[in-house]
């Protein structure tokens, strides 16, 4: 832009700001200069549109993937999910519809009091199909890929196969209608629909979240499965585990570098600049290694050796150990002696602190972490282990994230008899675990008495 005299006015650092026009978001820095004994204001304009929907993306990715792995009423979950998809990409609604054994699509997951509001929704869907309509979610089954209507409401309402759904759509506002597919082990299980206001579409990077997010709602439909298959809670929670860690950990790293990958293929058609594709490589070849890294520690702490080997304390060392040298906090574990404590206590404790440092790490903005193992002093012959942080705290009473990681800790400690504590503020984060589980050495004498 011309630089505009702006006469009194004193040069100073750039100012930077943001303004949003419909779907676009312009950031502009204002800078100030003397020349010429005169001030000149220069601003500069640059669309952050694709950074900002970038972001948006990422951190509905984060919040799903932080509550997907835990067991629950499948609507329950992709409800959540739908949720955050209208949060993410500012569509009028979304909905999750699943294929039940007779090969019909039912509605399992929705935005509350948002179209389709009719609880018949997926039976008038059927008698569509019974009258020949063209379902768009027989196209993407049919290809496996997303199918997006323009102006698909309009078609509905001209078309008399469609009958069944003309009295809701004809009061709705939609206007466009992206189908997605839910494919799990190779086969389309159900869709995902997202209704979108006229002059509101999906961009280009909304599709691509919406095929990611699909993929976490069959990962949510096989969880499901899994755990009606399970016989026991000790397998239910070890399965939670390992699925949270691989959409807490690896699964981010992979959907950020798919995004990547997309920016950099942009990049490339739109001819950018070398400096741009040269920092989108290094941020690919970042995340690349830290998804490595990431599930090697992940492997590494599924069956972990020092707790079998060296007992909690050596295990605990060992953990904060690899902790520390892959992120560089600085972790410290205070214990005077390795306590006689049975099997299962030191399993689950082990368990406790392990995601407690997970969450310290993800959420916490810390420096440094002490972990404490002693004697319980106020219920003998107990244990107590205290994990301090010096984070940014939270509300425990608000949802946040890594709050499903608390509630899986006080399960823990809830199956062996003890108890959990989080308490936090500005500042820090303690969480304090107590077991009362008789130790090995007082079992033996108790056995006797």
């Amino acid at each position: 832009m011309f630089p505009a005299p702006v006469d009194g006015a004193p040069p100073g650092e750039p100012v930077t700001a943001e303004l949003v026009l419909g779907n676009r978001v312009l950031q502009h820095v204002t800078t100030t200069a003397r020349v010429d004994g005169r001030s000149l204001r220069m601003v500069h304009f640059r669309d952050v549109s694709r950074d900002r929907e970038h972001e948006r993306h990422l951190a509905a990715f984060r919040r799903i993937s932080a509550g997907i792995a835990f067991a629950g009423p499948l609507p329950t979950v992709l409800d959540r999910l739908a949720a955050e998809v209208q949060r993410a990409t500012g569509m009028l609604s979304c909905t999750f519809m699943l294929m039940d054994d007779d090969g019909r699509l039912r509605r399992t997951g929705t935005v509350d009091g948002a179209y389709p509001i009719c609880p018949d929704y997926a039976e008038r869907l059927e008698q569509c199909r019974a009258l020949g309509a063209p379902l768009l979610s027989e196209s993407a089954f049919r290809d496996r890929r997303p199918v997006l209507a323009h102006g698909w409401r309009r078609r509905v309402l001209a078309d008399p196969r469609f009958a069944p759904l003309h009295d809701i759509a004809r009061d709705a506002s939609w206007s466009t209608l992206a189908t997605v597919p839910v494919i799990s082990r190779g086969e389309p299980i159900g869709v995902l629909n997202g209704f979108y206001l006229a002059g509101a579409e999906p961009t280009r990077g909304d599709i691509p979240f919406l095929s990611a997010i699909a993929d976490q709602a069959a990962v949510a439909v096989e969880n499901a499965r899994l755990v009606g298959e399970l016989e026991s809670r000790a397998a239910v929670e070890e399965r939670h585990l390992l699925a949270r860690e691989l959409h807490d950990s690896v699964n981010q790293a992979l959907f950020s570098l798919e995004l990547q990958v997309g920016a950099l293929e942009l990049g490339l058609q739109d001819g950018a600049q070398p400096e741009f594709l040269a920092q989108r490589i290094t941020q690919i070849r970042e995340l690349t290694e830290s998804a490595h890294s990431e599930m090697r520690a992940m492997l590494s702490a599924l069956r972990p050796a020092g707790l079998r080997d060296g007992g909690l304390v050596h295990a605990l060392r060992a953990h904060a150990a690899e902790v520390s040298a892959r992120v560089g906090l600085e972790i410290t574990v205070d214990a005077a002696d390795e306590l006689a404590l049975t099997p299962v206590v030191e399993e689950q404790l082990f368990w406790v602190v392990r995601e407690a440092l997970h969450n310290v790490v993800k959420h916490a903005d810390a420096g440094s972490v002490r972990v404490c193992v002693d004697a319980d002093p106020d219920r003998p012959p107990g244990v107590r282990v205290t994990v301090t942080d010096d984070g940014k705290g939270f509300d425990p009473a608000s949802a946040q994230p890594g709050h499903l990681g608390f509630e899986s800790m006080a399960e823990r400690m809830a199956q062996v008899g003890g108890t959990l504590e989080v308490t936090s503020r500005s500042g820090g984060t303690v969480v304090c675990a107590r077991a009362p589980g008789l130790l090995r050495g007082q079992a033996a004498t108790a056995g006797t008495r």
